[in-house]
């Protein structure tokens, strides 16, 4: 060690006349570099901890249009018209654990209905996520499974904790078949990116 600090001293005796000189530069330069490591590596902690980047990969989208997503997972206070993802938790046949997005149609105390025609109110005013695609209706679904539209029509007030979450395509898998989800699934808000 003594002959590195002798050599550089040597090479820069301008800059550094004296070993007390040099060692100064160095514990300089290293906190220095230290505070910029930390900078950085809090920031890439802060926004990879709390931002997601996502790709709905369907053939068929919930949410038409919308492929590439950023998932705000700090945001978990849910509003009515904004979509946000869920972990699908017993939601049969969706993968336990799988991460799906969809509008917040409904929050607690609202009243939804659902007719045998697949027509969505809640409140007494029909359901429009997308002003393009109009109100969202159809229970497009429902012979998949094996039943009519009339084994879905139902009318009843979302339960403290809950949420009726909705995607704009009548093909979309959703609270219109397996009911509101618990709050507690919510992973962040989501943001289209494209």
């Amino acid at each position: 060690m003594r002959g590195i600090i002798a050599n550089a001293i040597a090479r820069n005796k301008a800059r550094y006349p004296t070993k007390d000189v040099l060692i100064s530069d160095v514990k300089y330069e290293l906190k220095r570099w230290t505070v910029i490591f930390l900078i950085f590596f809090g920031w890439f902690y802060y926004f990879g901890t709390r931002f997601s980047i996502g790709i709905d990969a369907q053939m068929l989208q919930s949410i038409p249009g919308t492929r590439y997503v950023l998932t705000d997972k700090a945001d978990i206070t849910p509003s009515r018209g904004e979509i946000y993802a869920f972990k699908a938790t017993f939601i049969e046949p969706i993968e336990e654990g799988q991460l799906v997005m969809k509008y917040v149609a409904a929050i607690p105390g609202d009243r939804v209905r659902i007719t045998a025609s697949g027509l969505i109110t809640v409140n007494d005013q029909p359901v429009v996520l997308d002003e393009e695609m109009g109100a969202v209706h159809g229970l497009a679904l429902a012979g998949r499974f094996g039943k009519s539209g009339a084994d879905y029509a139902r009318d009843f007030i979302v339960p403290p904790r809950r949420l009726f979450m909705l995607g704009t395509s009548q093909a979309s898998y959703d609270s219109r078949y397996f009911g509101p989800i618990p709050t507690t699934f919510l992973v962040g808000r989501v943001y289209q990116i494209w």
